[in-house]
Order: C-alpha cells, then structure tokens, then sequence
C-alpha cells in the first residue's frame, strides 16, 4: 500500500488527449514521465515520436487534424473525439485524462468518461469554445448550439481535478462558465530557448538556400487559417515591392494558403516567398530567419485565444509586429516587454509603415530584439513541471504556479 503522494504519483496513469501535438504538449509529457507518471498519448500527429518524446511514452495514432476547410476540421475533430472516447472505454482503469482543447471536443470526451466510469480529468485549454465559435461566426450567441455548449462547459469545468489555461484574458473568459472559487492555474505558453536561438544571417543556412541572405527578411510562420489576417500581409508587400532590400516569407499551411498565392500571382509579388510547414531539423533555422516577425490575432480572438508562436519569435531574437486589437493578450505581452509593436488587424497601410519605420531603424530594431531574446527567459519548458506538479498531486491547483496566481475575477 502507497502512504506518500510521492509513491501514488508514481502508479498514477495518464491518457493524455491532443490531437496536433506540439512542442509545448511534448515539454508536459516528458514532465509528466520525469514525475513517474505513465502516460499513453492519444494523438493524430503523424511520426510524433521524432519530436522529442519520451521513449517510454505509449502513442496510439488516431486521425490526423485537417485544417483545409470547415468541413475537413469538422469531420476530422468529430473522428478523433470518438474513437478516443470509443479506446478509453475499454481501457483498463484506473488511468487519469488530461484534455487539451486540440479538438475542443476532447473536454467532452473527458466528462463522458468522467461520468460514465468516474474518471479524473485535467483540462488545458489553448482555446475557449463556443466563444471563439461565436466570435468567428460559425453559430449566433445564444443560438442551441452556444446555449448548448456553453451549459456542458459549466459542467465539464465543475467536474474537472484541475483547469489550466494560458493567459490571464484567456481565465477571465473561462470564469463565465465556473463557480467563483473554481481554481483555475494560468500557465503561460514558452519556447525552447536553449534549442531556438538567434542566427546570424550569414550562418542561416535557410536564408541562403532561398537566396535572401542579403535581404531585410519579414516572417510569418504558422496556420494560413481563413481567421487570421494573412491579406494585410500581402497588401503590406505589395505597398513595399519598391523596395529590393525587404523580402516577405510566409511558412505554413491552410484554409487560405491557394488564395494567398493567387494574391502573390495575381500582384507579381517578386518580394514574397511562400513555403510549406518545414521539418524539426529544418525549423531552428527558419523561425531564426526573420528580421521581423508577423504574428497574426483577429479582434474577435483577443479573449479566447494566444498564439504560441509568439514565443518562439521571442526565443529567435526576432522583433515583433503583432497584428492584433490594443485589448488583446498578445498586445499587453509585446507591449510589456518593448519587444515589437502593435497594429490594428485590416491595416495594410500602417502596417506597410511600422516594418518599413523598424527595418530602416537599426538601433531600434536590435534593441527590440534584444529585448524579445532577454523576455524568452521568463517562458521556458520549466513551466511544464507546473503541470506536472498539479497532476500529480505534489501541489494544488489554487497553489501550483510561484509567479502567477490562479486566476481572480
């Protein structure tokens, strides 16, 4: 019989849902192992076990998220969501949930399981549904499907060991739907700072693979998804094709990806290069390549969601144009740290003006650089022992985080 948290924290089993990993899920799962946890990853990410996971981490592969259409993200976060739920049930117990909102729907399958076989669930949420539903237009507030989504959140989050989100604008949405003294831990998001670094141009090997060493480079790097305001970019290159020594890429992949290379076709946009998603090995260099680095959030996201991507610019030495509301999560974080500025989504023009302004300001541009690469210190892979710790039982929730407080309305 185990006496200590220690030793029951040892024996505990986790089911850890998510269906695209990421390199921030990968840093919680390897804490959680470091705690002696067992864990099973229930992911659709494809060859997972190249990203530095645990070789002791079970992974069971289950579909792959599809972020080309609406439809695609639909059927494919349904798929997932159902047969995880489908293999947890017939999994022997006891094992423990920890849901990240990667689908949205993994919270569901948590309080099923919860309610069905008395399973222990934890809660990440990257995002906050139906709130971001609602904001992008996908239903009405206040039609059945808010009302019915936003009624089970109040009993998913009532029923839930731990609830964990990313910023402190992201705790205020999700006290909508708690009780008041409902711990909720806000743990923000971090990047590898030992692993991503700044690069000088001339030793990027990326840059000079396609052959703008010798430009001021502009990066965006992340989903092409139809919310995020990818057209000012595009707009902003064209106001700025005049000038030889500025060079825009954009990496990634979806919704809006064909459109924006009609735009960059249909403008002859000389000045722009549009790449897929790189490999890991591939990546360091890459996120190291801009100058400046766009990171997109759409007005009606400031409370519901944060771009982790922004971390990683941070751990590049990269300044940062966040294209983003005054109100939002990833302004206050720009702002607080003098590491970029801010302009209002569907401004071309100003933004065509700001990375004009900070490309020809030398001494400016390195001091906000400097200062991103010093912020990336304050977000590190150490807060995923915060996690751990919770999950674990070595600490509360209410008490689990030593620089930011659970969340106070």
């Amino acid at each position: 019989m185990f006496n200590s948290r220690t030793e029951y924290a040892i024996m505990k089993n986790i089911a850890f849902l998510n269906q695209a990993i990421s390199p921030i899920s990968i840093d919680i799962i390897n804490a959680f192992q470091r705690q002696g946890m067992s864990v099973t990853l229930y992911t659709g990410s494809p060859q997972v076990v190249q990203t530095g996971l645990h070789p002791d981490v079970r992974v069971i592969q289950r579909i792959a998220y599809r972020p080309t259409s609406t439809l695609q993200r639909l059927w494919t976060w349904s798929a997932f969501s159902m047969s995880t739920f489908c293999a947890l049930a017939w999994t022997k117990r006891p094992y423990e949930i920890f849901a990240v909102t990667n689908p949205p729907f993994n919270v569901f399958t948590a309080l099923a399981l919860h309610k069905l076989l008395r399973v222990k669930f934890h809660l990440l949420l990257f995002d906050i549904y139906p709130d971001a539903a609602v904001q992008y237009k996908y239903f009405r507030k206040g039609s059945f499907l808010d009302r019915t989504w936003s009624s089970l959140n109040k009993i998913c989050f009532a029923n839930a060991t731990n609830i964990f989100t990313i910023s402190e604008r992201m705790c205020q949405t999700v006290r909508r739907y708690t009780a008041s003294d409902t711990a909720i831990s806000v743990v923000h998001n971090w990047a590898d700072n030992s692993a991503i670094y700044p690069i000088p141009k001339k030793d990027n090997p990326f840059l000079a693979e396609h052959g703008i060493s010798q430009k001021k480079t502009v990066l965006y790097s992340g989903n092409f998804g139809k919310t995020h305001d990818l057209g000012s970019i595009v707009e902003a290159a064209r106001l700025l094709r005049h000038r030889d020594d500025v060079h825009f890429l954009l990496i990634g992949d979806g919704e809006q990806k064909e459109h924006i290379l009609s735009l960059v076709k249909q403008y002859a946009l000389c000045n722009m290069t549009i790449l897929p998603y790189v490999d890991r090995d591939t990546f360091r260099f890459s996120v190291a390549s801009g100058d400046v680095t766009i990171v997109t959030l759409d007005a009606q996201a400031a409370s519901v969601s944060t771009p982790s991507k922004t971390y990683c610019a941070m751990a590049a030495g990269s300044a940062i144009v966040a294209v983003a509301a005054g109100s939002s999560e990833l302004a206050d974080l720009v702002l607080k740290h003098d590491m970029g500025v801010v302009v209002p989504p569907g401004n071309a023009k100003q933004l065509a003006l700001e990375l004009e302004q900070l490309l020809d300001n030398a001494p400016r541009l390195a001091t906000l650089s400097s200062n991103a690469r010093d912020a990336s210190h304050e977000y590190t892979p150490v807060n995923a022992e915060i996690y751990s710790n919770a999950v674990a039982g070595n600490v509360s929730s209410a008490n689990c985080l030593p620089v930011v407080p659970p969340c106070q309305v």
